[in-house]
């Protein structure tokens, strides 16, 4: 009886994890491509504006709308889709610790058979390309998206009045936007400067 609801209670936890990593792939895909249109932004502003513009008048109508409140918007929508995929990623990583504790209380209970696919079979085979798309996403990742708000305050302090509220706003919002990419960095690789 033990082993049947360890055993349901393993699969449930699973489709749980493919439900998070679902999450984490869609907000990559959203991040991406306001990091994409961020990074554009810092390059070439003119040409950006220009771009926003046409955009605008082409599924709005001939209005004009300050490129800043749009730039505004991007940074919030940054902020917010960082702070799901951050949480999603250290959700995922403390199911699959979980799952790893059940394999072990299963296998102790079932003597001719290991359950191991997603613990200690999964980790012991775990492919050298992995290991770099894994530095790729938990270093290289956080730490660009970090010279990215960077690189954009200065850009804001530089252009814009510092008498602005958008320049305070954009520059909390930055501020965050670092803030939250430091606390992963800290967990994922320093586990937030504590001993286990």
């Amino acid at each position: 009886m033990q082993i049947e609801i360890l055993y349901d209670h393993y699969k449930d936890t699973f489709e749980q994890i493919k439900i998070y990593i679902k999450r984490r792939n869609t907000c990559t895909i959203i991040i991406l491509c306001l990091v994409v249109f961020l990074s554009f932004q810092v390059s070439n502003q003119e040409l950006a504006n220009s771009i926003s513009d046409e955009v605008i008048k082409k599924n709005i109508g001939d209005i004009k709308i300050n490129f800043e409140y749009i730039k505004t918007a991007f940074y919030i929508s940054l902020l917010f889709f960082l702070s799901t995929y951050y949480r999603t990623v250290l959700t995922i990583e403390n199911q699959y610790k979980y799952i790893h504790e059940i394999e072990e209380k299963l296998s102790k209970n079932i003597s001719h058979f290991k359950i191991e696919r997603e613990g200690k079979s999964y980790l012991n085979h775990y492919p050298l390309l992995l290991n770099v798309i894994d530095k790729l996403y938990t270093i290289f990742f956080p730490s660009s998206i970090i010279i990215l708000s960077l690189f954009n305050w200065l850009i804001e302090k530089r252009v814009m009045d510092y008498c602005s509220w958008n320049f305070w706003l954009n520059s909390i919002i930055l501020l965050c936007i670092i803030i939250v990419s430091l606390l992963y960095l800290s967990h994922r690789h320093f586990n937030d400067f504590k001993k286990k």
